[in-house]
């Protein structure tokens, strides 16, 4: 999950130069609609906006009689003869929820207008995955589960659980954290939708019961465990860590950890735990990871000379898979990538490296498909990423089901000038590797 800011004056070293031109500009009828949405904002009320901004789905059925145009039926005829008989695969798909039919929590301050940026976030996060403000906790897993089912083809969700921010001492730390699902919490999500939903967790190393945990929830078959160092405090490089990184080798299960700049949940000023050589730490313990995001917001620095300039941290991450990749124990997931504050860097550094796209896996971030601001179309479409006429197609996708239109989109994005894409190996269930 990442609002990451856009990259500003970052270095310019293997990127296109139509690029860089600072973060991407909106053209002066923009600025317009901008300044209208600002007016608008203050006539109707932020949380009036934010809800418009991030309404669900309103599941129009895609089931049977498919409501798309033929542009797009035949996209998704070939997406799904490129899955090979494979169900799609959703490596990164959050839950929430506010304790209403559960043991969630968010924050107090998520729901505080008087902190106008926590209330954003949380106002933002849970318009997108919930189909109603007043709708029970249960309802954000039926509306994931109902939007997967009615794409044409078979998808599996890892749901992700959230464990909450724990100080060095191993003590929880509730007043530090943004909010809180737990694991159980997934595992009834996948009994109640099986078909669609695969229970992931989520566990503090340095919580005391953390290895019991670990193999309670091993046993309940989890192969998913989420790590976000900077929200939850978790130093990767922590020997502390090391009997947590060999038991999940032990038993099979993938740590996936957040990468590059976060700025939807913790502090910001945490976002050094974010670096994906970081990582290394995990490789060395024994542990299989998934690189959350392909580390494609923000800047990092560069562990290897810290005397050189910060670098977009997805340049990092392919250092890595060139590093380690050869191992079969590190993944990249590519959620948010085609998002307005990452596509710009992450896209052509990611498409431009077809032989480390079998080292990729799909993820969503759901529900941040969702939040329509932050997937725009025509910054996609005049940067050449996108062919011409594609994205109205997309946009009348995106209006009856967000989840199908996030995949369509990173399946049809392309290098400009080119015609290179992610290759469809991205997009399978990976049964070879655990993750199904």
């Amino acid at each position: 999950m990442s609002f990451a800011k856009p990259i500003r004056n970052s270095p310019r070293r293997g990127l296109p130069p139509y690029l860089y031109s600072g973060a991407v500009q909106l053209p002066r009828p923009k600025r317009l609609l901008a300044l209208i949405g600002l007016v608008a904002l203050l006539g109707f009320g932020l949380p009036a906006c934010l809800d418009h901004f991030a309404a669900p789905s309103p599941l129009l059925g895609l089931r049977g009689d498919i409501a798309l145009e033929p542009k797009a039926r035949g996209w998704v005829r070939a997406f799904e003869d490129d899955l090979l008989g494979h169900p799609l695969i959703d490596v990164h798909a959050h839950l929430a929820g506010r304790g209403r039919d559960s043991d969630c929590w968010m924050s107090p301050r998520m729901e505080n207008p008087l902190r106008p940026l926590d209330f954003f976030r949380g106002r933002i996060f849970s318009a997108a995955g919930l189909p109603d403000k007043d709708a029970p906790d249960v309802a954000w897993i039926d509306h994931l589960a109902q939007l997967s089912s009615a794409m044409p083809f078979a998808a599996r969700h890892h749901v992700l659980p959230f464990d909450q921010r724990y100080d060095q001492q191993g003590r929880a730390n509730p007043e530090g954290s943004d909010f809180f699902v737990p694991n159980d919490w997934a595992l009834f999500a996948e009994e109640r939708h099986p078909k669609q939903l695969v229970a992931a967790a989520s566990i503090h190393p340095l919580r005391s019961d953390s290895l019991e945990e670990l193999r309670r929830v091993a046993a309940r078959g989890v192969r998913l465990v989420k790590w976000l160092p900077s929200a939850q405090g978790i130093e990767l490089g922590d020997k502390r860590l090391l009997p947590f990184y060999a038991e999940s080798a032990r038993l099979g299960v993938w740590l996936l950890i957040h990468t590059g700049t976060e700025g939807a949940v913790g502090e910001i000023d945490q976002n050094h735990l974010n670096n994906p050589l970081l990582v290394r730490a995990a490789l060395d313990g024994g542990a299989k990871v998934i690189v959350g995001h392909c580390a494609a917001g923000g800047l990092a620095q560069d562990l290897d000379d810290p005397s050189l300039p910060m670098v977009p941290a997805v340049h990092l991450f392919l250092r890595l898979l060139d590093e380690r990749g050869g191992e079969g124990r590190l993944l990249g997931d590519i959620s948010t990538i085609c998002n307005v504050n990452h596509f710009a860097v992450a896209l052509p550094a990611i498409l431009s490296r077809p032989d480390l796209h079998g080292m990729l896996v799909n993820g969503s971030d759901w529900p941040l498909p969702a939040v329509g601001p932050l997937i725009m179309l025509w910054p996609l479409e005049r940067a050449g990423f996108l062919d011409k006429g594609d994205r109205e197609v997309l946009q009348g996708i995106f209006a009856s089901n967000p989840l199908l239109f996030e995949v369509l989109l990173k399946s049809r994005v392309h290098l400009p000038e080119s015609q290179l894409r992610l290759d469809p190996v991205v997009f399978r269930a990976r049964p070879e590797l655990g993750l199904e």
